[in-house]
């Protein structure tokens, strides 16, 4: 007799050393401890702005990559904000005849939620979560940008076989 294996169940844990995990359990094999890292699923960002930008040139670098988002760097690469569809939609309202031509840096998100390359897919899902936001740059040790991450691409790509 065969059977067919049961779904896995996926769960955010907390370590003894406060470190946290994703613990897939599978009721026929027992839990999987696995500890994936941000750098095993963040996308490189090639779409970054300057805060001196204009809105208008944001937006068609997001339209022209279909991106959410564009991250703001500052002329030393740092990170110091993301321009996202919600902020676009959030300012619109308030400033229509203007809002095009106002600077990326009176519209952005600031301060940004950033994590590292050793940051766990757990700590940052639940940064995510914490946070509400979808994306979050990864940055060096000196903040510089890497790349960034997003919660579809770690779920998308989550091993559970």
């Amino acid at each position: 007799m065969v059977r067919a294996a049961r779904p896995a169940a996926i769960h955010v844990v907390r370590r003894m050393s406060g470190q946290l995990a994703l613990s897939i359990h599978r009721p026929i094999f027992g839990p999987i401890k696995m500890v994936a890292l941000v750098k095993d699923y963040m996308i490189r960002k090639r779409e970054i702005v300057s805060p001196d930008d204009s809105v208008q040139s944001a937006i068609e670098l997001m339209v022209d990559h279909d991106q959410g988002s564009v991250i703001v760097v500052s002329p030393d690469d740092k990170v110091i904000g993301i321009f996202t569809e919600r902020d676009v939609l959030r300012r619109y309202l308030t400033s229509q005849d203007k809002f095009l031509h106002l600077k990326v840096s009176e519209v952005m998100s600031s301060p940004v939620t950033t994590v590292s390359v050793d940051t766990t897919v757990a700590e940052a899902l639940a940064l995510m979560n914490q946070k509400n936001v979808r994306r979050l740059p990864v940055v060096d040790g000196d903040g510089r940008m890497i790349g960034f991450v997003s919660w579809m691409e770690m779920f998308k790509n989550l091993p559970i076989d």
